[in-house]
C-alpha cells in the first residue's frame, strides 16, 4: 500500500498522524479551580501560559477518560455548531464544565476557567481535530495525483484542482450530467465522505451530557469543515502551492527479498503560510456551513451512513495501523448549494 507523507503548514498535532496534575486552588464553593498553574500576569509574562496534559487535574487522564471520552464528547458538540472556527471562550468553558461534570462527576471536581489548563488543552485538541481533517484531505488528493502521470506535472495539477472546484464538483456523488443543476448526491462524494469519516472516528467514545439532551447534534460544522479542507487542497493545486515528491523505498535486505515489494512513498508539501486556519478559510467554511442548513433529515442519515463505512474501514486499518452575513455577491459560488439535490 502506498503511504503518504504530509508536510503541512497546519499546527502540529500529537494525536493525528497521517499515513493521518498538579494541585488545584479552591474556589469559594470548595471546588478545585482549573488554575493549578495560573497564567502569569502581564507584569510577569507577555505571553499566555501553554499548558499540557500534565497540568490537568490529577487523575483526569487515567483510563482514557480525558482523551477517550471527554475530548470526543467536546469535539462532537463543537462539530454540531454553526460556528466551525470557534465560539466565545466563556461559552466553551460553560460547555466544558458540563462535559467535565458528566465524565468525572464527584471523583475529580474542578471549575473550568478561561485559558486555564482544561480550557487551553481542550482547545489544542480542537486544533488537532481540524488539522486532522486537512491532513486526510491532502492524503486523498495525493493518492489521486499518484494514480495518474498526467496529474504530476504543474499544469496537470492546476487542471485537477480547477476541475473539482468548478461548480463545487468535489461535493457531489454523481457529476455525469452536463448541466450542474442535475448533479446529484450532494455532500456524498467519496472525497467528502472519507474526510467526514475522520471526524466520526475522532468522536468515537463520546458520551451523552444530561444537561445537553435537547441539543441538536447534527454534525453540520464537521461536514462544512470537511468540505472546506477539500476546497483548500484543490485551491492550493491551482495556485501551485503544493509540491509532490516520490520517495523510493530503500532496497530490501536479502532476507526480505521474497516479501511483497513496497510501493513508493509520496510526499506532499504545502508552502508556508497556507495553513488550514480561520484567517483564510473561515469565510468559505461559514458559507458551506450555511449550505448545510438545507440538507434534509433523510439526506443527513445517508451522508452519515456513507461516512461510517469509511470510518469502520479506517478503524480496521488502525487496528492493523453565527450564520454568515456575507453579501449575495460574495455568496455567488455557494448559492447553488442552498437548493439541495
Amino acid at each position: 500500500m502506498m503511504s503518504v507523507i504530509i508536510v503541512d503548514d497546519a499546527p502540529p498535532s500529537k494525536r493525528v498522524k497521517t499515513k493521518v496534575a498538579a494541585d488545584a486552588q479552591m474556589s469559594g464553593d470548595n471546588h478545585p479551580v482549573d488554575t493549578s498553574k495560573r497564567p502569569k500576569s502581564n507584569a510577569e509574562s507577555s505571553s499566555k501560559t501553554k499548558y499540557t496534559n500534565d497540568d490537568l487535574p490529577a487523575g483526569s487522564t487515567l483510563n482514557g477518560a480525558w482523551r477517550g471520552v471527554l475530548i470526543p464528547s467536546y469535539v462532537k458538540w463543537y462539530g454540531s455548531m454553526y460556528h466551525a472556527w470557534g465560539v466565545k471562550p466563556a461559552e466553551e468553558c460553560k460547555i466544558l464544565q458540563l462535559h467535565w461534570d458528566t465524565v468525572y462527576a464527584e471523583r475529580i471536581p474542578a471549575v473550568v476557567e478561561v485559558d486555564g489548563p482544561i480550557h487551553y488543552v481542550s482547545n489544542q485538541r480542537l486544533i488537532e481535530w481540524r488539522s486532522g481533517l486537512a491532513s486526510v484531505s491532502l492524503s486523498m488528493v495525493t493518492s489521486l495525483v499518484a494514480s495518474d502521470p498526467k496529474f504530476q506535472a504543474p499544469e496537470g495539477l492546476r487542471e485537477l484542482g480547477k476541475f473539482w472546484l468548478t461548480d463545487k464538483r468535489y461535493l457531489f456523488k454523481d457529476i455525469s450530467a452536463k448541466d450542474k443543476s442535475h448533479y446529484t448526491g450532494m455532500w456524498q462524494s467519496a472525497f467528502i465522505l472519507q474526510v467526514f469519516a475522520a471526524h466520526l472516528n475522532y468522536v468515537q467514545g463520546a458520551v451523552d451530557v444530561p444537561d445537553l439532551e435537547d441539543h441538536d447534534y447534527t454534525p453540520r460544522a464537521a461536514l462544512a469543515l470537511s468540505a472546506a479542507a477539500l476546497e483548500r487542497v484543490f485551491t492550493l493545486l491551482t495556485e501551485d502551492a503544493i509540491t509532490f515528491e516520490v520517495i523510493t523505498p530503500k532496497k530490501m535486505k536479502k532476507k526480505n527479498a521474497s516479501s511483497t515489494r513496497k510501493k513508493p512513498n509520496w510526499k506532499a508539501t504545502i508552502r508556508n503560510g497556507e495553513a488550514f486556519s480561520a484567517q483564510r478559510w473561515a469565510r468559505d467554511t461559514e458559507r458551506l456551513l450555511k449550505a448545510t442548513k438545507h440538507i434534509p433529515a433523510d439526506a443527513w442519515e445517508i451522508i452519515i451512513a456513507g461516512a461510517q463505512k469509511f470510518a469502520k474501514e479506517a478503524l480496521n486499518k488502525d487496528n492493523d495501523n453565527d450564520e454568515s452575513s456575507d453579501s449575495d455577491e460574495d455568496d455567488d459560488d455557494y448559492t447553488d448549494l442552498y437548493a439541495f439535490r
